[in-house]
C-alpha cells in the first residue's frame, strides 16, 4: 500500500526531499513506518510529533492506502 510522508526539519535529510511516497505493508502502523522506512530508533521516535491526515496521532495508529503522515522533530533554540 502507498502512503505519503512529509518530513520536516532534520528528518528530511535521509531522503533528500521533504515529501516522499512510500510502499508499506497492508498492516502498517505509524510506529512501524518510522522504524522500517524512516529508520528511526525508538528514542528518536518518542521525540517526533506525528500528524496523520492532518490530526495528531498515536504511534500505534494503523495506516490505509493514500494516508498522509507529517513528521516534525521539535527543535529548540533562541
Amino acid at each position: 500500500m502507498r502512503i505519503h510522508v512529509t518530513i520536516n526539519g532534520p528528518l528530511r535529510h535521509p531522503f533528500g526531499a521533504s515529501a516522499v511516497t512510500l510502499e508499506v505493508p497492508a498492516a502498517a502502523t505509524i510506529h512501524g513506518v518510522l522504524r522500517a522506512q524512516v529508520q528511526l530508533a525508538d528514542a528518536e521516535i518518542r521525540q517526533v510529533v506525528v500528524l496523520h491526515n492532518g490530526a495528531h496521532a498515536a504511534l500505534h495508529t494503523p495506516l490505509c492506502e493514500d494516508d498522509r503522515v507529517d513528521l516534525y522533530l521539535p527543535v529548540g533554540g533562541g
